[in-house]
């Protein structure tokens, strides 16, 4: 399976207050890392060249956020720290815990067997919160919720169970229902005003996807490895 090469213009309407036109130039030939996105077949031909751990500290956690370098092609790292110093102030972590990753970060997929699916008006923005803190808190949240009288015989927790085994807790605004709100009382009122923030300051009401990690060494376990599956899909649809 070849890695694409093709540009295309598109529209996308991230549920904000102004509609966007750009070139998805994550599937155009640029300069990989410096200053755009990175081709799919450059960004394969370096996880070659250089491995797993050299993408994601100079691709992964970089400054070019593919996403608001079309809201803001002026300013997008500016913008970038704001967002960070924004989901600090909300979540009560670091601002150098923070960090958007996914379609949000690139302009497309890595997940091996998306085939570099592009950013579309219905994804969401994959946030990465670095906080031993909150992943203990929304651990205990999870038990709490699964021991509770009313779930005892109905949660499933093996998704749960499985992050964290990975030492990461994953958060969907979505999974949230009613039942588990006195459960997340706290994690709740953290997203919430981080959702204020984000609409008030930037214009964005796109879904957040959040995924609480123990600590960075854990994320970088969790995407080097995700990058290395990457590589090793692609190479078995050259054979």
């Amino acid at each position: 399976m070849q890695a694409f090469r093709y540009c295309k213009k598109a529209s996308i309407n991230l549920n904000l207050s102004i509609r966007i036109e750009f070139q998805l130039t994550a599937r155009c030939g640029a300069h990989p890392l410096f200053g755009n996105a990175m081709d799919s077949a450059d960004l394969l031909d370096l996880l070659k060249s250089r491995g797993a751990k050299y993408v994601y500290n100079n691709l992964l956690l970089d400054e070019n956020v593919f996403i608001l370098k079309q809201l803001f092609p002026e300013n997008y790292a500016e913008k970038y720290h704001q967002l960070k110093v924004a989901t600090s102030d909300a979540l009560d972590v670091p601002v150098k815990n923070i960090a958007i990753v996914g379609s949000s970060k690139l302009g497309y997929s890595l997940t091996p067997d998306r085939n570099f699916d592009t950013i579309t008006p219905e994804s969401d923005i994959d946030l990465i919160v670095v906080s031993k803190e909150l992943f203990d808190s929304l651990w205990a949240s999870h038990l709490s919720y699964k021991n509770s009288i009313e779930q005892s015989r109905q949660y499933s927790y093996a998704n749960v169970a499985k992050n964290v085994f990975r030492h990461f807790v994953s958060v969907s605004e979505d999974e949230l229902d009613s039942s588990m709100l006195n459960h997340f009382k706290d994690w709740i009122s953290r997203v919430g005003k981080l959702k204020r923030l984000l609409e008030q300051q930037f214009k964005i009401s796109t879904t957040l996807e959040y995924r609480v990690y123990e600590s960075w060494a854990y994320v970088e376990q969790y995407h080097v490895t995700g990058l290395n599956a990457l590589l090793e899909h692609h190479n078995e649809g050259y054979r």
